[in-house]
């Protein structure tokens, strides 16, 4: 066989398993640049006598309490707000529907596959099926939010180890 044809079936594997980790990766990704930004704070620590694995648990512990402060803080007005927007969704998609449409009627006679794009974009997202119209069940939810709550429990694990052993994995 072919060196080339064997180059292609590799990059067509790895093609395919990155396909599939896409979540790892992009988690692993922001590991390593929050290790790179925090890292520095852990050698100013480091300079003033504080041992790094202590100087790693120590921002986690001053992070986790500034994660506190700011749930105390935000999350009940954050929430509030939600349910505003919430409430005021039928609205909103009244008037994205309309300008869409309003967009649609303008340029019908200079582009009309813009006004038959635009058309058929209001009949698929504003119909009964559509996105606008729908409520998500409970199993849509999470399952659009798996990625991001595993990314919270995984990403700070990795910055963790990525920090505690920064100086041995540069030297390696």
């Amino acid at each position: 066989m072919p060196r080339w044809v064997l180059i292609l079936l590799a990059l067509g594997a790895a093609a395919f398993i990155a396909s599939r980790i896409t979540h790892l990766l992009m988690m692993l990704t922001a590991a390593v640049i929050l290790a790179y930004v925090f890292s520095s704070v852990i050698s100013a620590f480091e300079r003033l006598g504080i041992k790094r694995s202590v100087a790693v648990i120590l921002l986690f512990a001053l992070g986790g309490v500034f994660v506190i402060a700011a749930d105390l803080i935000f999350i009940p007005d954050f929430k509030q707000e939600i349910m505003n927007v919430y409430a005021k969704c039928p609205q909103y998609s009244r008037q994205i529907k309309d300008a869409l449409m309003l967009v649609a009627q303008n340029t019908a006679e200079k582009y009309p596959f813009i006004e038959s794009s635009i058309t058929k974009l209001v009949a698929n997202e504003f119909g009964p099926n559509g996105f606008f119209e729908r409520t998500p069940n409970a199993s849509e939810i999470f399952k659009k939010a798996t990625p991001f709550i595993m990314g919270l429990i995984f990403v700070p694990f990795f910055v963790f180890f990525l920090l505690k052993d920064w100086p041995g994995a540069l030297k390696r």
